[in-house]
């Protein structure tokens, strides 16, 4: 679908639209393999949140700064942030004080994390509140933000400073910090945590992917279970779950190579990750291995789009009739 040689970072579905964000700017899909470039291609993307179809916020690297921007006219033009991110007070940088890696937003609320802290604002982020953990923290960053909204809960995460997997969860409610301390367990260290989902089907049930596999949890994060792993610490960057009579599991891989073509490798699972089946698209010159994913549902078909690193977005179908 385009953008080859682009490290597609992030894909976002929403009200039937695709964007893409990558190391080379911020792109909404058109058509077939054309895409239309929504900010300055220079900007590496950390991630970004669209608010609706106008309206996005967006943190990116651009010569050596850390800057937060806005648009509300479906990226025509940007407005850089003026934000207190990463500070201890509430002074207005142009620059932010530290990289805002990840973003969530709901009902009102920003929530950001950078390299070890969790923060929220209530302004599309000027002015932000320091929920968990500290500005600039020895850690190599988070790589890892959602909501559970039914719980208000905030999980986060990342690598520590020591390459260890971390996942924590605070709670909106009786606001409380969780070190889920327990999930290197299961992924190998070192690790990193990339995504998390959570289950339909099975109360109190959370699945996370990172380095190492898929792995889950029935406790909330006391304890952990392996889901999907693998010997070879294939990074697994992101995963679907579609939620029936029983779960089914969509992921892809990427082996940590970053200059060679590498196979592209689609995992399945129709029966709540018991048993798994891979499917190999085969081209010698692909760089296959996957970064981030979206997906979709219908009686007919399941749909994978993937972002690759240097080698664009592949959609993937699979017939379920």
């Amino acid at each position: 679908m385009g953008l080859s040689g682009l490290i597609v970072k992030k894909l976002i579905l929403k009200n039937e639209k695709l964007y893409a964000a990558t190391d080379q700017g911020f792109y909404l899909h058109e058509s077939d393999e054309k895409w239309k470039l929504l900010s300055n291609e220079n900007w590496d993307i950390y991630d970004i949140v669209v608010i609706d179809h106008s309206h996005f916020v967006i943190s990116y690297k651009f010569r050596g700064r850390n800057v937060l921007s806005q648009s509300t006219n479906n990226g025509e033009s940007w407005v850089d942030v003026r934000s207190n991110f990463g500070l201890h007070n509430r002074n207005l940088q142009s620059e932010l004080n530290e990289p805002i890696f990840k973003l969530f937003y709901d009902d009102g609320s920003l929530y950001g994390s950078g390299y070890d802290a969790l923060a929220i604002s209530s302004d599309f982020g000027q002015h932000w509140q320091k929920l968990a953990g500290v500005w600039n923290g020895f850690a190599r960053g988070t790589s890892l933000l959602t909501k559970n909204t039914s719980s208000n809960e905030i999980w986060y995460g990342g690598q520590g400073a020591f390459e260890n997997p971390i996942l924590r969860r605070y709670s909106e409610t009786d606001l409380s910090l969780f070190e889920v301390s327990t999930i290197d367990d299961v992924l190998p260290v070192p690790s990193s945590v990339k995504s998390l989902e959570f289950s339909e089907l099975f109360p109190n049930r959370v699945y996370v992917s990172g380095e190492g596999g898929i792995v889950y949890s029935d406790d909330q994060g006391d304890s952990w279970f392996p889901l999907h792993v693998n010997e070879d610490s294939r990074f697994y960057f992101d995963f679907a779950v579609f939620q029936d009579i029983e779960e089914t599991f969509y992921t892809a891989g990427w082996n940590k190579n970053y200059d060679r073509p590498q196979p592209l490798i689609v995992e399945v699972s129709r029966d709540s990750g018991i048993n798994w089946e891979s499917f190999e698209y085969k081209e010698d010159e692909l760089f296959g291995g996957v970064y981030s994913m979206a997906a979709s549902h219908s009686e007919s078909a399941d749909t994978l789009y993937l972002g690759l690193y240097k080698g664009g977005v592949i959609k993937v179908d699979f017939s379920l009739k």
